[in-house]
């Protein structure tokens, strides 16, 4: 079993976002410009909180588990990678058309680690298209 933990970067990025948010707020009770910069901080608190909460995936042998969802590699159809590396997103598309979007939010080695072994554990999948 390998165990890919979403990175505590994104977590600390996060709050300080928010603080920097609280902070604009309250300078924008004084300066209305303020206000643009607090919205901005609010989404990006919000889109790096949503990354740090994501579920660890973990490999098996014979599944993928990304939190307590279990994927059986048989079940896996076709894995494309996007262009994002950090964090990564792969879009896996399993039976019956069931489309996932897998996003790992950790650093650029332990990313590509975590595709290489959906790469190698995915045998009946098409890789990319291929």
């Amino acid at each position: 079993m390998t165990c890919y933990s979403p990175s505590r970067h994104y977590l600390s990025a996060g709050l300080i976002a928010v603080g920097l948010a609280a902070f604009s707020g309250w300078v924008a009770l004084q300066w209305a410009p303020a206000w643009i910069a607090a919205v901005l901080f609010v989404l990006s608190a919000a889109i790096l909180l949503v990354l740090a909460l994501q579920p660890t995936i973990e490999i098996y042998e014979h599944h993928l588990a990304i939190g307590k969802r279990v994927i059986p590699w048989c079940e896996i159809r076709r894995l494309d990678r996007t262009s994002w590396i950090s964090p990564l997103v792969v879009q896996l598309l399993l039976t019956n058309d069931r489309r996932l979007v897998l996003i790992y939010p950790g650093d650029i080695d332990s990313g590509k680690s975590l595709l290489r072994h959906l790469r190698r554990c995915a045998k009946d999948a098409l890789i990319d298209g291929i």
